[in-house]
């Protein structure tokens, strides 16, 4: 995906793709073939992070949506195996994957994932209300949390609206920094950036030396 960005497929500005353009996406088209015939026999908890991976990769080597009953089915299955109790299956995935739905259009969503979306919600801001970071979880994982959190509408949670809800984002983003990324492991460092990514995005206030972690 990097090569393809750096050659020019990511551009949907009218051009007419390159020799390299067209041959990474030939290759792109066979690796998107192959990871969605691998997909159904993950592990549950890899299903979410695949079939983001899938789509993404469809997009950009068909130039076209992949079927969305093949994503919406492996979605269905990551919920329900978190639903019925596996314990790697990560809320913030279960979030990432919900949120945009609600968002989007809140009618039209499973009534499960409504009610799943609106629970996270409420726990993690109740243990958000008593520290600024979550504990029992890994540091990846809490990077993950914020990160949905900061791009999510939290007026409703707090008596001060949206004033008090973005005062509280900002807590959460100053008290999660660290001197040193560095010494992060590569899954939580990626998360990190991210985090750093978004809170920047948003306009939240972070310093120079956390948003070029090494």
């Amino acid at each position: 995906m990097e090569r393809a960005q750096e050659a020019g497929c990511l551009n949907i500005d009218g051009h007419v793709p390159s020799r390299e353009e067209r041959a990474l996406c030939a290759e792109i088209r066979v690796f998107a073939r192959e990871l969605r015939d691998m997909i159904p026999d993950a592990a549950p908890e890899h299903l979410y992070e695949l079939t983001t991976y899938h789509d993404m990769l469809h997009r950009v080597g068909f130039h076209e949506v992949p079927p969305q009953k093949f994503s919406e089915d492996m979605q269905r299955r990551f919920f329900e195996s978190w639903t019925g109790g596996k314990a790697a299956v990560s809320e913030a995935e279960i979030y990432a994957m919900i949120a945009p739905k609600v968002r989007a259009n809140a009618a039209a969503v499973d009534p499960r994932y409504y009610s799943a979306y609106y629970r996270l919600k409420k726990a993690w801001i109740r243990e958000l209300s008593v520290r600024d970071s979550f504990r029992g979880v890994s540091q990846a994982e809490n990077y993950r949390r914020l990160s949905q959190l900061l791009a999510d509408n939290l007026s409703d949670c707090y008596p001060g609206g949206k004033a008090e809800a973005q005062a509280r984002k900002q807590r959460w983003v100053t008290a999660n920094l660290v001197s040193d990324p560095s010494l992060l492991d590569s899954d939580t460092r990626e998360a990190y950036r991210r985090f750093l990514a978004k809170a920047e995005f948003l306009g939240f206030t972070v310093t120079a030396r956390e948003l070029s972690p090494r």
